[in-house]
């Protein structure tokens, strides 16, 4: 093939082997004339490229619906999620500068999202920044907001003499506290599916056993 015909071929092609990860949300006769064209010994003959042709086009069209679809619900996400950490209790006292630094993680998963050429890549990076990345801002706002105290001033020693009554050393910083997703509570109930009241009870009250497991930890939950 030559001339229109080939540049219809390379272009359905490149598109079917480029995008295929994106196909798994399509219906599948939706792709299949890229596959019989990709499939055939003899593309040019009968209306094998013609076909594959309009389905470039209209897959294309579908997928840029998809996508934005897509990354309107996880921009609703992020934006859920920065919201809640302008609640933190004197987050609106931090500095500009340590706001930006609480914030970076969502600037750079929003960034993420709006350059992502794949469905399953806009899902997985939302995933990863509620799994761990808002977790981690959490902990941060929360540093950031409540320093701890510096050690008191010492008086300098008269020359020649030890101080008379030496300062003693601060106690040692607590551990960091942590947090854990609320997502990621794993909640001791051998039911399949919820289907009244009473196993919602039953949900529930193995949810809050493994909640309250953690808050006797010492962690946070984030959610």
């Amino acid at each position: 093939m030559r001339g229109p015909q080939r540049g219809i071929y390379d272009d359905a092609l490149t598109f079917l082997r480029g995008d295929e990860a994106n196909f798994v949300e399509l219906p599948d006769a939706e792709i299949q004339p890229l596959r019989y064209l990709a499939a055939s010994d003899h593309p040019y003959r009968g209306n094998i490229l013609p076909l594959a042709k309009a389905a470039v086009t209209k897959v294309r069209g579908l997928l840029a619906d998809l996508l934005d679809a897509e990354r309107v619900k996880a921009t609703q996400v992020l934006a859920t999620h920065e919201a809640r950490l302008e609640t933190i209790p004197d987050f609106s006292t931090l500095s500009e500068s340590a706001r930006s630094q609480v914030l970076a993680a969502t600037v750079a998963a929003r960034e993420s999202i709006q350059s992502a050429r794949f469905v399953s890549g806009i899902r997985d990076r939302v995933q990863r920044y509620v799994n761990q990345e808002y977790p981690a801002q959490v902990a941060l706002a929360d540093r950031l907001v409540a320093p701890p105290p510096l050690p008191p001033p010492q008086a300098p020693p008269v020359s020649g003499q030890p101080p008379r009554n030496p300062i003693p050393e601060p106690p040692a910083p607590s551990p960091p506290v942590a947090y854990i997703p609320a997502s990621s509570l794993q909640a001791n109930c051998k039911l399949p599916y919820i289907s009244n009241a009473a196993e919602l009870d039953r949900w529930l009250d193995a949810l809050r056993v493994a909640a309250e497991d953690e808050l006797n930890k010492g962690n946070r939950i984030t959610l």
